[in-house]
């Protein structure tokens, strides 16, 4: 450690762990021991503020079309699962393409109410639509 005086005090410069500068003989494990805390702190803030997100984001009508969407994907995919059919195999049963299927995955495809009944019913499934308060 370096040391400098000032006002007639002897400062030495730390060497980056606050333990081992006060000799203690566990203070790498102290020092590994504080920076998970520090981390499990930054990720319980980080929680906090996606959780604030997100309710953010429930006031725009954005959220709710693409909360539709993933939905509406996901329950297709277990139609899929279900019928033991791989996703090619799902996309010609429904005569769309492999791209279009991905597409829709991803929700990169702006779907309609006609084209979620056409998938679902091609899928031997069928849409249900209800409002909630």
């Amino acid at each position: 450690m370096k040391l400098r005086i000032i006002d007639g005090v002897e400062v030495h410069s730390s060497s980056g762990n606050v333990y081992a500068d006060l000799g203690l003989a566990d203070a790498e494990q102290l020092k590994i021991k504080t920076d998970l805390v520090i981390e499990i702190r930054k990720t319980i803030k980080l929680s906090q503020n996606l959780k604030s997100f997100v309710e953010s984001a429930k006031n725009d009508d954005f959220y709710w079309v693409e909360k539709i969407k993933l939905d509406f994907a996901i329950e297709l995919d277990r139609c899929r699962r279900d019928l033991n059919m791989t996703a090619s195999e799902f996309a010609k049963e429904l005569g769309v393409s492999r791209a279009y299927m991905s597409k829709l995955f991803r929700g990169d495809v702006n779907l309609t109410i006609k084209s979620m009944v056409k998938l679902a019913r091609a899928a031997g499934a069928r849409i249900s639509l209800s409002t909630h308060d």
